[in-house]
């Protein structure tokens, strides 16, 4: 059986109060009780700021990709006569959307939200998929004079609501007394209504209250005692507020300064302001009456847990949350013994008839005297509280949700489309015409809605990789030359369950293109991909796979918030944090650019580091920055891998033999990676101009690009005397020419200021070429003790350390390299795809 939760009563305000959190409570108790039925949560798009909380509220009891969201068409609001055909087509949609998730049950937890947000609920107006309501009380129905009458729009919604409850195909009631009220009011045939009870959070439990909790709580509400007697709850006139104020004017005064009355709670302001006026015409000093108005809940649960007295005199409930949620902190509590709160008490000498004002002041009293019975009464409380439990509600639901199952199938729909051309027909022939907006925006809401069609597809999902940089300019830099390797070690070997989709952008595009036509080309090993560069289709479960160093994507939040709204994995690999810890050797502005690139990419749902340096920097830069996320990131690295010698492919020109030629029985020192400043160039021409003045017969072969800000540099290469003969510099290398490079060459030098990771080094370790590198800790990570390490940034400290690595060679004490651990692709890709 598959149950899908439509969840929108933790979306809407309701998620502020008690009734919201049950929604999350009964839930997360749902999944726990699951067994063999699966459990889908259905969000509503246009409460978009909801749905990373809610994601991350359920992470780990569900897979992201369960986490289904739909569009309409907003606002939806009652309050204006123009959104009513957008509430239709809104309607309709959401049931088109359940249909395509083929739910067997639809459960609704608040299905009375809606009047004045974007909430919307319907049953069987498009296809009738069996439903199930939780229903907590028909209070406005029956005080329809307080809750009905004085607003006659939210009147015609509820009795709206209340229509189409007699369509659920269960009811699920809160307590005995709601189910009740369900049969006799909203005339809900009794045997489709259940009793499941209802709970409270596991946070309301008994514990200490740090001193520091203590002395906030007294700052925040003006307590000058360690004593008060609590109410908690809202404004509303059945709270009975203005009886509890007069009972406990009742109570003697040395009480009364000892225990003062605090009421806490969001309420409208002219609410306080007649609680106020009510205590002071009583002769309640400020001392004696607290209003301390909303708190978190936080304080909340502290404030149950020191209160000498919790009092609920409320005169009708559907449940009684404050009452469970009190007994559960231990507090000693009393309430009234109308509607449902003798179903959470239990115990009749501790409750009251809430209409008797002297009865109520004498049990206050004779409880703030004694506090032995006060602690009975907390004992009580506690072991009462213990007998209501979410995971009950939720076998209890499962159990009916099962036999609804049984009896009724879903049925089939007609076409959405023509449906919703008549709702818009509907509109036009109302006054109420749709924009071009509104139809633009319709048809947008469809067609994210078809996705979901494809939930229960077994096809592969989509492993999305961003070769935006590569695919536009592929400069071979070690990062593109990484990011290479991955992809192809995705391609040959794909993670279990997904194709791999090489993808990029485009400038001043806000969406992605399948990369369909680069990957013909260059990947021809991915097989006959039909189809042009399209623009992406995403379903939930995909992974999107950022590969190359690609700042660009800072500006399209709008795309990979719509990535996490969907259930789509983001990951980028970071390659390092240079810019940031080096930005002198940057061109102006990168630092900036790359500290948004990383607070962007750190929003994703994981990270995998080049190597455990890049991953220990990059936990540092977030411990001092301290970015906001509802779900921990996950970080991962592992080292880059390198090709086996031979699996290197190209053709070598004539320019390429005669350059090999003229290396050919050289000592030649090589030095790998594009020409810019942290690089290190400098320092090395610099140090080889010495060696030369020396009489030292070597050669020094640069292999890269010229970077930025290296003008000056590279004409010293180009007219330095020494340039084409013993100082070469190779620009357009091929992977075979860089072989037949690495192969010719003594020595690798490593002069850079800064790594992520080091790829040469890498690169020279399986074709057995000894190294020399800057004593940096990702060499050392990388390189370990199989490796030449020299100090400081003169020209003669570098000559020097190549004299001594010359001599050592000679007296073959040079370290080798084939101790270093290097990975295969397939072994990178492993790890990424772990993460």
């Amino acid at each position: 059986m598959r149950v899908v939760v439509d969840l929108q009563g933790a979306q809407t305000e309701s998620r502020f109060r008690g009734i919201g959190r049950n929604n999350i409570a009964l839930t997360k108790a749902l999944l726990r009780n699951r067994g063999k039925h699966e459990v889908l949560i259905a969000l509503n798009g246009l409460f978009p700021e909801t749905i990373e909380t809610i994601r991350a509220t359920f992470d780990g009891l569900i897979s992201q990709d369960d986490i289904r969201v739909w569009q309409a068409v907003g606002p939806l609001s009652w309050f204006d006569p123009a959104n009513r055909w957008r509430r239709h087509a809104a309607e309709l949609m959401r049931e088109d959307f359940l249909a395509s998730l083929r739910a067997d049950i639809v459960h609704v937890g608040n299905f009375f939200d809606g009047v004045g947000d974007n909430m919307t609920c319907s049953i069987g107006k498009r296809v009738r998929i069996p439903t199930a309501i939780t229903f907590h009380d028909a209070i406005p129905l029956i005080q329809s004079d307080v809750y009905l009458k004085p607003n006659r729009t939210f009147e015609a919604f509820y009795r709206s609501r209340l229509e189409q409850l007699l369509d659920a195909d269960l009811v699920l009631a809160v307590s005995d007394s709601a189910r009740r009220e369900a049969i006799e009011y909203a005339k809900v045939s009794p045997e489709r209504v259940i009793s499941i009870s209802s709970a409270c959070d596991p946070m309301f439990s008994p514990a200490p209250v740090p001193e520091s909790a203590r002395i906030a709580l007294r700052h925040k509400l003006g307590l000058t005692r360690s004593g008060f007697v609590m109410y908690s709850g809202g404004g509303d006139e059945r709270k009975n507020h203005l009886r509890l104020i007069e009972a406990f004017a009742g109570v003697p005064q040395a009480l009364r300064i000892q225990h003062p009355l605090v009421i806490v709670g969001m309420m409208p302001l002219d609410h306080s302001n007649r609680f106020l006026e009510h205590a002071r015409a009583l002769g309640l000093t400020d001392r004696e009456f607290i209003l301390g108005g909303h708190v978190t809940d936080e304080e909340l649960v502290n404030l149950y847990r020191l209160c000498t007295l919790f009092v609920f005199p409320s005169t009708h409930e559907g449940f009684g949350l404050p009452v469970l949620e009190a007994m559960s902190c231990g507090a000693p509590t009393i309430c009234a013994n109308m509607t449902s709160l003798p179903e959470v008490m239990g115990r009749a000498d501790s409750m009251f008839d809430p209409y008797d004002v002297p009865g109520l002041a004498n049990l206050m009293s004779e409880l703030l005297l004694h506090p032995q019975r006060r602690e009975e009464l907390a004992q009580y409380g506690l072991t009462r509280s213990g007998l209501f439990s979410w995971d009950r509600c939720a076998q209890a639901a499962l159990t009916a949700f099962e036999k609804v199952h049984q009896q009724e199938p879903v049925r089939a729909c007609a076409p959405l489309f023509g449906q919703l051309l008549k709702t818009v027909e509907s509109a036009v022939s109302d006054r109420h015409t749709p924009s071009d907006g509104d139809l633009i925006a319709l048809a947008a809401a469809m067609s994210s809605n078809s996705h979901w069609s494809k939930v229960t597809d077994p096809s592969p999902k989509q492993l999305l990789v961003d070769l935006s940089i590569i695919a536009e300019n592929d400069g071979q830099s070690g990062v593109q030359r990484v990011a290479h390797g991955i992809l192809s070690s995705l391609i040959q070997s794909p993670p279990a369950g997904f194709t791999i989709e090489p993808v990029y952008s485009q400038p001043g595009s806000s969406s992605f293109r399948y990369a369909r036509n680069y990957a013909r080309r260059y990947y021809p090993e991915l097989g006959s991909q039909e189809g042009d560069d399209d623009i992406i289709k995403l379903n939930p479960g995909d992974i999107f796979l950022g590969l190359d160093l690609h700042h660009s994507v800072v500006h399209r939040p709008e795309f990979f918030g719509r990535l996490r709204q969907m259930g789509v994995g983001t990951v980028f690999l970071i390659h390092d944090l240079l810019p940031i810890h080096l930005p002198q050797y940057f061109t102006p502005g990168l630092a900036d650019l790359h500290t948004r690139w990383l607070q962007f990419v750190c929003q994703s749902d994981g990270v995998v580091c080049v190597s455990r340096d890049v991953a220990q920097s990059l936990i540092a830069w977030l411990n001092a920055h301290s970015l906001e996320r509802q779900r921990p990131l996950a970080i991962g690295w592992s080292l880059n891998g390198c090709d086996a010698p031979g699996k290197w492919h190209g053709v070598l020109g004539d320019q390429a033999g005669r350059t090999l030629v003229q290396l050919r029985g050289r000592e030649v020192f090589l030095c790998v990676g594009t020409i810019e400043p942290r690089k290190g160039h400098r320092q090395l021409l610099a140090a080889f101009d010495l060696l030369w003045a020396r009489g030292a017969d070597l050669s020094l072969v640069l292999v890269g690009r010229q970077g930025w800000d290296v003008d000056d540099l590279v004409r010293s290469i180009r007219l330095h005397p020494e340039f084409g003969r013993r100082l070469l510099w190779l620009t357009d290398v091929s992977d075979i020419f860089l072989e037949r490079i690495y192969c010719a060459s003594r020595c690798l030098v490593a002069p850079s200021l800064g790594e992520g990771f080091g790829l040469p080094l890498v690169e020279a370790t399986v074709r057995g070429l000894s190294i020399l590198a800057r004593d940096l800790p990702v060499f050392r990570e990388v390189a370990g003790d199989h490796a030449t390490y020299f100090q400081g940034d003169s020209p003669s400290e570098l000559a020097t350390a190549i004299q001594n690595w010359r001599e050592s060679y000679r007296h073959d004490v040079v370290p080798s390299s084939e101790g270093i651990e290097h990975l295969s692709w397939t072994q990178v890709r492993r790890t990424s795809s772990s993460l």
